[in-house]
């Protein structure tokens, strides 16, 4: 009986001792029944480069229409057009002695074109320009080009633009300037001798748009069409 229970002993040692043989082992437990949804993913970047153009001397000049006003574009932003001008002294600039002045207005006339919201109203200043319009030496003018002219308008208007409809649209000018011109007419100054007399005494006129303009607004600038008219009367 003692022999028995020695070797029973033993036996069961032995199987102890070698289920500990390899303690770094492990073991995984339905690794070959499951589908891991988890995955690694490399994305690589890229770079956009982007640039804005701006486009610069742009011809702006011409002896058919002229510009003015202001609108707000969804990509540009706000857009505004001054038109300059200068006046070619005619040969009915003499007035009679007997003459009384009455008043000085700018007449122009609308062409068909237009850009922007007309329904709202449209403010136009006429100011005097301080320096003569030179053009550039290929006979341009550019949307670079800068010509000073007086801050205090000579004649303001607040119009309901009707480019479609409305034909003629005049401007009433200062007085004092009107009489300046009657003076000077009735004396038979040498400014109004010669049209670069005049020029040079008087270098033009630019139509600014006011600061809540919405549209830009087109005059024809052809002879008789866009004009300065002194009023007077006299009594024979």
């Amino acid at each position: 009986m003692a022999y028995r229970l020695i070797d029973l002993s033993f036996i069961i040692l032995f199987l102890v001792s070698s289920c500990t043989e390899d303690e770094t082992s492990s073991v995984s437990i339905g690794e070959n029944f499951i589908n891991s949804q988890s995955t690694i993913a490399m994305v690589d970047s890229f770079t956009v480069k982007m640039s804005t153009v701006l486009l610069d001397s742009v011809p702006t000049s011409g002896n058919e229409t002229l510009l003015a006003g202001t609108y707000t574009d969804e990509f540009l932003g706000k857009v505004s057009a001054s038109g300059y001008f200068q006046l070619t002294l005619n040969d009915s600039a003499i007035v009679n002695q007997e003459s009384v002045f009455d008043s000085l207005t700018l007449i122009l006339h609308f062409t068909r074109e237009s850009y922007g919201d007309t329904t709202q109203y449209q403010e136009l200043n006429v100011h005097r320009v301080l320096q003569d319009i030179e053009e550039h030496e290929d006979g341009n003018l550019y949307n670079t080009s800068s010509i000073p002219y007086s801050t205090e308008p000579l004649g303001s208007k607040s119009i309901m633009a009707k480019p479609h409809k409305s034909t003629e649209l005049e401007i009433r000018l200062s007085d004092e300037l009107g009489l300046e011109f009657f003076d000077k007419m009735k004396n038979r100054s040498e400014e109004f001798n010669t049209t670069a007399d005049f020029r040079d005494y008087f270098k033009g006129l630019v139509i600014v748009p006011g600061d809540n303009n919405t549209s830009v607004l087109t005059f024809s600038a052809t002879d008789s069409l866009l004009a300065m008219v002194l009023y007077s009367h006299y009594v024979e």
